[in-house]
């Protein structure tokens, strides 16, 4: 009998340092490669890390069904779906990825970005410090070139990710400000640090939905207006209260993962 990649239920035999937490959005493709990844190097359960992945509502091609040929004895794979589908909603996602993590780090992510194998090794033996959010060197997969450092990809010790307060879910259904959380860890005193270790981001041209270019990233007037009135009063030092999770969620079981066998991967 096997058993589920993502079973939520199974207690971890080893404690959990480092938790990855990837976002997804109607990526099957992507997924099937993070996970081809991830699988053989991190999920056996005996070094102390985990992934967690957060589906934000995907309408058309849910996590649950992508993930349904990857059995095995994966106890630290575990996946958690966003009930409705809210445009831009994936920092929410993020947060209810940094709830359910279980790990003393975060290691946040978003689907199209692998991690070397080299790069989790030396983040495991590296003297982390609390108070501090760490940036990587950034390459494409393909080629090597070297790419921006990109703020979506960062390291952070747990309690200093909720001393912000995680990601604005005031922001939900609006394209960009994601820069407000790094400023906000910094009014809290979590200073930035750069690791000079690479992360691979893969382009569309090697998966064809390895990115959201698709999707439309036109804020309203309306929108526009909201973000720049937050930033005037976080400028005069108000860090206003929020919710960081304004939306209903669920994990991913073993329940979920009953399709029939004649299924097949798009």
């Amino acid at each position: 009998m096997t058993t589920s990649v993502i079973s939520r239920y199974a207690p971890s035999l080893v404690t959990i340092k480092l938790s990855i937490v990837i976002t997804y959005y109607e990526n099957p493709l992507m997924l099937e490669k993070q996970l081809q990844h991830l699988v053989p190097l991190y999920l056996d359960g005996s070094q102390g890390i985990e992934v967690v992945l957060i589906d934000d509502g995907s309408p058309d091609k849910p996590l649950e069904a992508r993930l349904r040929h990857h059995r095995g004895p994966y106890q630290n794979l575990r996946a958690f779906r966003v009930i409705g589908d809210l445009p831009w909603n994936h920092r929410v996602a993020r947060n209810i990825g940094a709830l359910e993590s279980r790990g003393e780090w975060l290691l946040l992510i978003d689907i199209d970005t692998l991690v070397p194998r080299a790069t989790i090794e030396e983040i495991l033996r590296a003297e982390l410090v609390g108070g501090r959010y760490y940036l990587f060197n950034r390459v494409e997969n393909k080629t090597g070139r070297k790419l921006p450092t990109h703020h979506d990809s960062l390291l952070i010790k747990r309690s200093d990710y909720w001393k912000a307060g995680g990601y604005d879910s005031r922001f939900s259904g609006i394209y960009g400000a994601a820069g407000r959380f790094l400023r906000d860890l910094e009014w809290r005193g979590v200073k930035n640090a750069h690791l000079d270790l690479d992360i691979r981001r893969v382009e569309s041209s090697e998966i064809p939905d390895a990115t959201t270019e698709g999707l439309s990233r036109k804020n309203s007037f309306r929108q526009r207006w909201f973000v720049r009135s937050v930033f005037h009063t976080a400028r005069a030092g108000v860090i206003a209260w929020r919710r960081p999770i304004n939306t209903q969620y669920q994990p991913v079981g073993e329940e979920d993962m009953k399709f029939a066998e004649s299924d097949k991967e798009p």
